[in-house]
């Protein structure tokens, strides 16, 4: 009876694991390079003409992210113009180009503005971001799930970075916000050895 059990459990799991697969974007119907999300496109009428300010965020786990965070909040306290028309200096940042963890902040801010300033904190800065990805890593349905060939825990970092984060937010919901900054987070393609740049135009 227990050989039978173990069997029945072992096939059952075969078979959830078989139907793992990390999530497939649908395929556009047509690509528009004049529309979407891309520079030319998220110009705000808040920038100067005469001024380009980039930033870039480099990696380093969540001591990028912190540092990157603090970069933003210091452009956000400091005041530039004459002095009928001072604005933050945050509101001039035309593009910031991140990687590995300065782009959990770049893409915060990309996606939700101002509020990172009241919930990024708590939300990831301050939250045991490890603890959550190691647990559920070591969960049994997920280790179920890696048994997969199209399951890794890259795909398992993402789903959890998604949930904890990001909302399910996609290039669409980049180009609803108005105004920029334009956020470019760059990879490495592996398989070729070069930089992947995430953004519509590298993407599509």
């Amino acid at each position: 009876m227990r050989l039978i059990l173990s069997s029945t459990l072992l096939a059952v799991a075969l078979l959830i694991s078989g139907c793992a697969h990390y999530p497939v974007n649908a395929p556009l119907a047509a690509v528009d390079a004049r529309t979407g999300y891309r520079f030319q496109n998220v110009a705000s009428p808040t920038n100067s003409q005469d001024l380009l300010l980039m930033l870039a965020f480099s990696g380093g786990g969540t001591r990028a992210a912190a540092l990157s965070y603090g970069v933003l909040e210091e452009l956000a306290r400091t005041q530039v113009g004459p002095l009928c028309e001072q604005h933050r200096l945050l509101d001039e940042v035309d593009v910031i180009s991140s990687v590995s963890g300065g782009s959990f902040t770049a893409a915060y801010y990309g996606l939700w503005g101002d509020r990172i300033f009241s919930d990024f904190e708590p939300r990831f800065l301050k939250n045991h971001v490890e603890n959550g990805l190691l647990l559920r890593n070591l969960a049994p349905w997920n280790r179920v799930r890696l048994a997969s060939p199209k399951f890794t825990r890259s795909d398992l970092a993402a789903e959890y970075y998604d949930h904890l984060l990001f909302d399910g937010a996609t290039f669409g919901d980049l180009a609803a916000r108005p105004g920029r900054p334009f956020i470019i987070i760059n990879a490495t393609d592996i398989a070729l050895g070069a930089r992947f740049e995430f953004t519509q135009d590298q993407s599509t």
